[in-house]
């Protein structure tokens, strides 16, 4: 083998090694385990109606941002909005569907879509949020000392053009 030879094969080898132990940076691939987490830490406790389990996932100065409020910054606040969806509405459908995750370092993001189905449980609901809402979603997750993940700014709205919903 030519000197040349061994250094293509060289440059492959290593090339490979630092593809499989690459740290995710900059790729859509990041950390698998988000698009879990979202599903079971973020949705399944807020469709639940479990204020109290679904800002587990939130860190402490988190910032929310949906549809005609103003920023919702740390925990008590988003509190407050998970226990005005609880009280006045239940959520008989909520498809989410994680579309791209990304990493660098140790921050990520899940984008994606959503159709969900409000229903008011009473009369005096804030009117505008019963029926099916279809939108999109953006979290910014950030890895915490101990290696968990929490969401550090949730925005979320609906699409209002019916043409933008197909």
């Amino acid at each position: 083998m030519t000197v040349f030879k061994r250094r293509a094969a060289a440059a492959v080898l290593a090339s490979m090694l630092i593809a499989a132990c690459g740290d995710e940076r900059g790729t859509t691939a990041g950390p698998t385990n988000l698009a879990h987490d979202f599903q079971t830490r973020y949705i399944d406790p807020y469709v639940a109606g479990d204020v109290e389990l679904w800002l587990q996932v939130f860190a402490d100065d988190a910032v929310a941002l949906h549809n005609g409020l103003p920023a919702l910054e740390g925990k008590p606040a988003i509190r407050g909005f998970g226990n005005a969806v609880a009280q006045n509405f239940r959520i008989e459908r909520l498809d989410a569907t994680v579309d791209e995750i990304r990493r660098d370092g140790n921050w990520a993001y899940t984008r994606g879509h959503f159709i969900a189905d409000f229903a008011a449980r009473s009369t005096t609901a804030p009117p505008g949020v019963a029926g099916e809402r279809r939108g999109k979603f953006l979290l910014i997750w950030e890895q915490q000392p101990g290696g968990e993940w929490l969401v550090i700014t949730d925005m979320g709205n609906s699409i209002d053009s019916p043409s933008e919903q197909e």
